[in-house]
C-alpha cells in the first residue's frame, strides 16, 4: 500500500528521539524511492545530533556513513553541519578535506573552526593549523572571527593541566568535610603508586580543563585525589593556578604547597601559588574535597605574572 508507506516513512522520519535512528538509516540505504531515501537520510543526521551517551568518534564514523549516503550538496552540508558538534580529532580532519570543495566550502569553514573549538586544547597544533588556514583563505567574516576565536582558546589552554589519573572517592562514614580534608587516605601515604589510578575524562569538551567530578561520584563528604606530571625543559619560576568546589589540597614535587579549607563554587583557576619548576618532570597532586552539591577542579601552570607559559608538557602518570 503506497499510501501507508509513505505514512510510515514520515512517521519514523519525525521520530522525535533516536530510537528510530537505525530504522530511518535502513531507510536511506534501502528504500525503492528516492524521496524516502532522501527524507530518511535527514532524519538519521537530525537524529545524529540529539542528546546521546556515544563516544565522539563513534558518532564521526556514523556522519562518515551519512555522507557516504549523501547525494546532493544539501544533503552533504547538513552532515558537515552536524558534525560540528563531534568533538573527536577524526572529525575534525574529515571536515577540513572538505575546505577545497567550492560547493561546501563554507559550511566546512564553519564545521572545522567548531570542531577545533572542542579538540584544540587537546590537539593544539592540527587544530592551529586548520583555524590559521580558514583565517587566511576564507572570504566570510563570521569564518575568520571563528578562526580567531579558534586561536585564541588554543592559547588559552596551552598552560591548562587536562591530563590525569584519578584515585577515589574516599570517604568514611561519620566523617564530616572538615575530617575529610584532614584526613590521611592512601594516595597521600607510602605505597600510593601501587592503587588503581585511573585516566581522568574530559567532562567539559568546551572548558577541557576544568572536571566535574560528580561524574564520579555524587555523595557527600569525600574527596578524590588526581596526579599528573609538569615537564619543563629548564629550572624556572611559576605560578599555580588552581580552583576547586569545594575544598583542596596541593602538593607539588612531594611538598605541601597550598590549603583551602572552606566550602565554595567552583571559579576557574581561583587560587595562585608560587611554586620553582625544576628542570624535567614535576609531579602534582591534588585532593579535592567535596561537601555536598557540585563538585569540580580547574588546574594551569603558568609564568609568574599569570601568563601562559610556553614549552610544558603533561603526562597523566601514577604518582
Amino acid at each position: 500500500d503506497a499510501g501507508l508507506l509513505d505514512a510510515t516513512v514520515r512517521a519514523l522520519a519525525g521520530w522525535p528521539t533516536a530510537d528510530a535512528l537505525n530504522d530511518v538509516l535502513d531507510i536511506a540505504q534501502h528504500a525503492d524511492g528516492k524521496a524516502h531515501r532522501v527524507l530518511a537520510l535527514q532524519a538519521y543526521i537530525r537524529m545524529l545530533g540529539l542528546p546521546n551517551e556515544r563516544e565522539p568518534l563513534a558518532t564521526f564514523e556514523l556522519f562518515k556513513t551519512a555522507m557516504s549516503l549523501a547525494e546532493r550538496p544539501e544533503e552533504k552540508k547538513a552532515v558537515l553541519s552536524g558534525l560540528a558538534e563531534v568533538g573527536c580529532l577524526e572529525a575534525l580532519n574529515y571536515a577540513a578535506a572538505y575546505l577545497d570543495q567550492e560547493e561546501l566550502r563554507a559550511e566546512a569553514e564553519v564545521s572545522a573552526a567548531r570542531i577545533a573549538y572542542l579538540v584544540g586544547p587537546q590537539h593544539r597544533e592540527p587544530a592551529r593549523a586548520i583555524a590559521q588556514r580558514i583565517l587566511d583563505t576564507t572570504q566570510d567574516t563570521d569564518n575568520r572571527q571563528r578562526a580567531e576565536r579558534v586561536l585564541a582558546h588554543i592559547r588559552e589552554a596551552e598552560s591548562a593541566v587536562m591530563t590525569w589519573v584519578y584515585a577515589g572517592p574516599f570517604s568514611e562514614e561519620g566523617k564530616e568535610f572538615g575530617e575529610v580534608f584532614a584526613f590521611a587516605y592512601p594516595p597521600e601515604l607510602l605505597g600510593r603508586e601501587k592503587l588503581a589510578w585511573q585516566p581522568l575524562k574530559i567532562t567539559t569538551p568546551r572548558e577541557p580543563w576544568t572536571f566535574d567530578l560528580t561524574k564520579l561520584d555524587t555523595g557527600s563528604n569525600r574527596c578524590v585525589y588526581v596526579h599528573a606530571a609538569v615537564w619543563s625543559e629548564t629550572q624556572q619560576e611559576a605560578r599555580l593556578a588552581i580552583g576547586s568546589d569545594d575544598g583542596v589540597r596541593v602538593w607539588f614535587n612531594g611538598q605541601l604547597v597550598h590549603e583551602f579549607n572552606a566550602i565554595r563554587a567552583h571559579k576557574p583557576l581561583e587560587d595562585k601559588i608560587a611554586v620553582t619548576l625544576r628542570a624535567g618532570w614535576n609531579p602534582l597532586l591534588l585532593k579535592i574535597v567535596q561537601a555536598g552539591g557540585d563538585w569540580a577542579f580547574s588546574c594551569a601552570v603558568l609564568t609568574p605574572d599569570g601568563d601562559p607559559l610556553p614549552g610544558l608538557k603533561f603526562e597523566a602518570t601514577p604518582p
